[in-house]
């Protein structure tokens, strides 16, 4: 009994799933409870006050209790969502707005409450107005000390016990590029040169070590097990060309990473980053230059590799796992190739030997937004991906034996892809998405009900430390009157990479037991 007892324990490997959502894709209530407008609100509401927008949305500002009820449903155990800068602070950097806190800290307790840990993440490009028309937001180094004072107001506000996983900036290259470099996106700043990114990215990563360190000697961070990532959207290279492919991963990859891992970036780094001259202007400049303080301010900042995959590049369209590319409309950038999420993770371990989370990971079907709901819900390309995906991120961590200890499905729910309805991404569909005469329904699909299966059979261990509500008489001041203790357990932290490694040493163990015994 005790060897059969063992190798249950053995087999359960460190590794949990849920869904993430972000603020201005999802919540709606543009001008609601004392929110200010973002960048987003008056992008759309100036310039093209006749295309879709994200005024309505899911609205799940006022339906998100009735959301995360769905996570228990499907034994999700993970949630991340983004806070709305503009919502909780007045001004860019004024006063903190208690209406927004006040609706993050349900929100979260919400989360709690359905057997969830939050990952905030707090900021995913809904810069406060107020601070571009001030000085030109990520086009200026004041966006520095103005985050941290925002992110300050989160950790006073949700660092209580029930936050423990924060993720700084989403995707800092493509908010810098899509909306300070090309200007495809809010607030639409335009530059001839693959400069403006360098330096805006350049401000992500130092206003990343800042959060860091603020969280760390103003809130003992360390000692509360707090853990801090920096979600970074990755393509993994395939192709013939292995020198090609790898320089390619470098330059996109290890770009996002290296300075808040090592304090700098490799020359590796350096040297496939001008190799990529797609990415750079004719003077082919080189990523940014960093101080020897802003090294140290930035080396050893994140506690797990925070990766969003969603597609390789380099494999014919015929090995793709769905059909995507050929004959696919404009917006279908994907190339699907479950593979990728595997060789993606195995390249990142090697190269920083620390856990992974994949804190975004879906699938957008190809004219899903023509489809019908039966044609919605039963995609069997979104099936295919899924399995592919799942399968593939299984045996990254059972055969390869690298610690991804967690996925989180984007989205929870169908919402606004920053410029049209057209691309789905949810879980869940939302009948009549982003508009106010639609009935906004929630309609699960097959696709997530076949993934809650395939993780129910895996009996995985949750490594994720669950965030604890204040109990009734604890002086928190985001508490609310009457809120009871849950006395929800805390499960163990994520753990150590020699761990997992040592992990796949007790199996042989336990047969030399049996065979003793």
């Amino acid at each position: 009994m005790l060897v059969l007892l063992l190798a249950t324990r053995v087999f359960a490997y460190d590794f949990a799933w849920g869904f993430g959502g972000s603020a201005y894709q999802t919540e709606g209530a543009w001008n609601v409870g004392g929110k200010e407008p973002g960048v987003f609100d008056t992008w759309y509401h100036t310039n093209f006050p006749n295309a879709a927008n994200a005024d309505v949305t899911t609205d799940q500002y006022h339906r998100y209790k009735d959301d995360l009820k769905l996570l228990p449903t499907f034994g999700a155990t993970l949630y991340r969502f983004s806070v709305s800068w503009p919502r909780v602070m007045k001004g860019c950097s004024g006063e903190v707005n208690p209406e927004g806190i006040a609706f993050y800290s349900d929100m979260i307790d919400e989360i709690i409450k359905n057997g969830a840990v939050p990952f905030l993440t707090m900021y995913h490009w809904d810069l406060p107005q107020a601070c571009f028309e001030q000085y030109r937001g990520w086009a200026s180094d004041q966006i520095i000390p103005d985050f941290v004072k925002y992110a300050d107001a989160l950790f006073t506000a949700f660092g209580d016990g029930r936050v423990n996983y924060w993720l700084t900036i989403n995707e800092a290259e493509s908010g810098c590029k899509f909306g300070f470099q090309q200007g495809r996106l809010a607030p639409g700043l335009k530059n001839d040169t693959y400069q403006a990114t360098i330096d805006c990215v350049k401000r992500n990563h130092l206003i990343h070590g800042a959060v860091v360190n603020l969280a760390r000697s103003k809130y003992d961070a360390t000692r509360k097990g707090w853990k801090f990532g920096f979600p970074s959207n990755v393509e993994w290279n395939e192709g013939p060309d292995a020198v090609s492919a790898e320089k390619r991963n470098l330059a996109y990859a290890a770009w996002y990473h290296d300075p808040l891992v090592f304090g700098d970036f490799q020359q590796d780094t350096i040297s496939a980053f001008i190799d990529n001259k797609e990415n750079l202007d004719a003077a082919g400049r080189a990523p940014p230059s960093f101080t020897d303080t802003e090294k140290a301010s930035m080396k050893g900042t994140v506690d797990f590799i925070a990766m969003n995959y969603y597609s390789t590049a380099g494999i014919p369209v015929s090995q793709e796992d769905v059909p995507s590319g050929a004959g696919c409309p404009a917006y279908c950038w994907q190339h699907v190739w479950g593979q990728g999420a595997r060789k993606m993770a195995n390249w990142y371990y090697k190269r920083y030997n620390m856990d992974i989370i994949v804190t975004e990971l879906g699938y957008a079907g190809v004219n899903e937004a023509d489809m019908t709901l039966d044609q919605v819900v039963n995609d069997p390309n979104r099936l295919k991906f899924w399995q592919s995906h799942a399968t593939a991120l299984a045996q990254a961590l059972e055969e390869d034996q690298v610690p991804v200890k967690g996925m989180l499905m984007w989205s929870l729910l169908d919402n606004f892809e920053w410029g049209y309805y057209d691309q789905k991404f949810g879980a869940v569909h939302v009948v009549g998405l982003g508009t106010s005469g639609g009935t906004l329904e929630r309609v699960v699909k097959n696709s997530t009900r076949w993934l809650a299966d395939y993780y129910r059979q895996k009996k995985y261990k949750n490594p994720f430390a669950v965030g604890k509500l204040p109990s009734f008489d604890e002086n928190v001041s985001t508490s609310k009157p009457g809120a009871a203790n849950t006395g929800v357990a805390t499960v163990t932290k994520i753990q150590s990479v020699s761990t997992t490694k040592f992990s796949s040493i007790v199996p042989l163990l336990c047969m030399m037991l049996f065979f003793i015994l």
